[in-house]
């Protein structure tokens, strides 16, 4: 016999537009706001679901904790042709142990990006992918559906009107998290970002026998920005594939920077360090519980 006890906790809402009027077929995405759970695809919860006729939406068993729910955009970044007409917004939610919490939205019409990725001796950089956060850090995408083309340039449709702070990445680079733009409603924003050499980031848990502990690791930045989670388009595809180590998490690449690193244990432990990162290449950081 094997029981198993699912988490009872849920999470619904509604979208409308700007008129009020409800948004049928609207992307609706939630995942974990703090921290990646060690050998997991997508953070330890995620999930994808549309509203039905009335713009409502239900997401079901989920785990206690913080978390991003985010609506509207398009979904794979319309790769698929799947276009929604309005601007993507990103709310924050609790959810406690078997409690239901409701999130609604009422959508914008969307303003547009288009941006040039450079590196430091002022050259386009190709296939650098791009991350968004809105005004209190939340990222609009886990993972980046948008990258720069051939002549480093790149398009970021279906945005709510507001502020956003721009990350570009390649495998080996990546931007300061300074650079804030703004996005008005049927406008194109441009802007210019630049990428400098990033760091590697690999944290492992040991308890104090040197053994390797499952853990949840939180990597944030001197804004107070989560940094763990994000995930290129090519990289999802390595883990698909490739599998994923269960004992180390892979950070990055970072900008130069101090950061702050947490790891929790599944007991409710947890134990923090702070990574002062240069531009190396790589940085292996060994956490351990007492």
């Amino acid at each position: 016999t094997l029981d198993l006890a699912m988490p009872l906790g849920r999470v619904t809402g509604r979208v409308v537009g700007p008129d009020g009027e409800p948004t049928a077929n609207a992307r609706v995405t939630l995942s974990m706001q703090s921290g990646h759970v060690f050998g997991t695809m997508m953070g330890g919860q995620y999930n994808e679901t549309r509203t039905d006729t009335d713009g409502r939406y239900e997401v079901l068993f989920v785990r206690p904790g913080e978390y991003a729910v985010a609506a509207g955009g398009s979904f794979l970044g319309g790769m698929l042709g799947d276009e929604n007409g309005l601007g993507r917004m990103v709310k924050s939610v609790e959810v406690g142990k078997d409690a239901w919490e409701t999130v609604d939205f009422q959508l914008q019409t969307p303003g547009h990006i288009h941006g040039v990725v450079r590196d430091a001796d002022g050259k386009t950089v190709p296939e650098a992918s791009i991350f968004l956060r809105d005004e209190e850090g939340r990222l609009i995408e886990l993972i980046s559906f948008q990258a720069t083309n051939a002549t480093g340039s790149f398009e970021y449709d279906g945005l709510a009107p507001g502020e956003y702070t721009i990350t570009a990445r390649t495998s080996t680079q990546s931007s300061p998290t300074d650079l804030v733009v703004r996005v008005r409603s049927g406008e194109t924003t441009e802007t210019t970002v630049t990428v400098e050499t990033g760091t590697i980031l690999l944290v492992s848990l040991g308890d104090k026998t040197g053994a390797d502990i499952r853990s949840r690791v939180s990597v944030l930045d001197e804004r107070g920005f989560e940094v763990t989670g994000m995930l290129s388009l090519t990289e999802l595809m390595g883990r698909i594939s490739g599998g994923m180590d269960g004992t180390v998490q892979r950070v990055g690449p970072l900008p130069p920077g101090t950061y702050q690193v947490r790891a929790f244990a599944e007991d409710g432990r947890n134990v923090s360090k702070r990574a002062r990162l240069k531009g190396q290449a790589e940085k292996k950081l060994r956490l351990r519980l007492r």
